[in-house]
């Protein structure tokens, strides 16, 4: 199987280097290419990635300014698409999702017992694991609840930020049509229920590292993550794979 790692790179030259060296060499042994969109940073992230071609093979992707998470994803999709791999997996380059289960998240669109895979910190731990915090866990398991009530699933989590995508899956899904901020995530598990897509969950751990810098809004993901599931169950402003309008710019 031809396996690719897309890792999505916003301001992440403090953090980039050390993703790489935490995976496993079993998973590398399955990984032919790093797809690296560098998406508008204005740190070293850059300089970072040319540093680190020097040892893997990397297809580095520089979007002059920044597009945005979900408009980041759809330029790796393509790319891996295009390129004839089996499979794309997201590793956030951040560092909270552990690189050391890339094997985990791999294996079950090996096996060919999954169409996509999400790794579930629900399933990986307590609430208390990694350090994150409280109310956003109890926000993770408040909407996720709300969500598979809506579209009649039983998912753990529809916000994990790591991801394996067969690119079977990828051809049948019209994610061009989706958002290009953060609850891509959603529109694309939406749509993967839509077309009766093969869903499977591991058991990851997520840490949140002391001066981490997130950029998502945790309320107005929110609100955007109600508001796309919503109207699906409305069935307004929404094409055949799920996709809506922006909720907000």
């Amino acid at each position: 199987m031809r396996c690719a790692i897309f890792i999505p790179a916003y301001n992440a030259g403090r953090t980039l280097e050390g993703v790489f060296d935490r995976i496993p060499e079993e998973a590398l042994d399955k990984i032919e290419e790093f797809i690296v969109v560098n998406d508008g940073s204005c740190d070293d992230t850059g300089v970072v990635i040319q540093r680190l071609a020097e040892q893997y093979r990397i297809k580095a992707i520089t979007n002059e300014q920044n597009q945005g998470y979900g408009a980041a994803q759809k330029r790796a999709y393509d790319e891996a698409v295009r390129n004839g791999f089996d499979a794309v997996v997201m590793l956030h380059a951040d560092g909270q999702y552990a690189p050391e289960v890339l094997g985990k998240i791999i294996h079950p669109i090996e096996e060919d017992i999954a169409d996509i895979v999400c790794g579930s910190r629900i399933l990986g731990g307590g609430m208390a694991d990694g350090g994150m915090p409280l109310i956003r866990h109890l926000g993770d398991l408040f909407v996720t609840g709300l969500q598979n009530v809506i579209l009649g699933a039983d998912l753990t989590t529809y916000h994990s930020g790591y991801r394996a995508y067969s690119t079977k899956a990828l051809r049948k899904i019209k994610y061009h049509n989706f958002s290009d901020g953060f609850y891509f995530d959603t529109e694309m598990l939406i749509a993967a229920l839509r077309n009766n897509l093969r869903i499977v969950e591991v058991p990851v751990s997520k840490a949140y590292p002391e001066g981490n810098v997130s950029y998502l809004n945790p309320l107005s993901y929110v609100l955007c993550a109600v508001f796309v599931t919503i109207k699906y169950a409305f069935g307004k402003r929404m094409n055949a794979n799920g996709a809506v309008k922006d909720c907000h710019k």
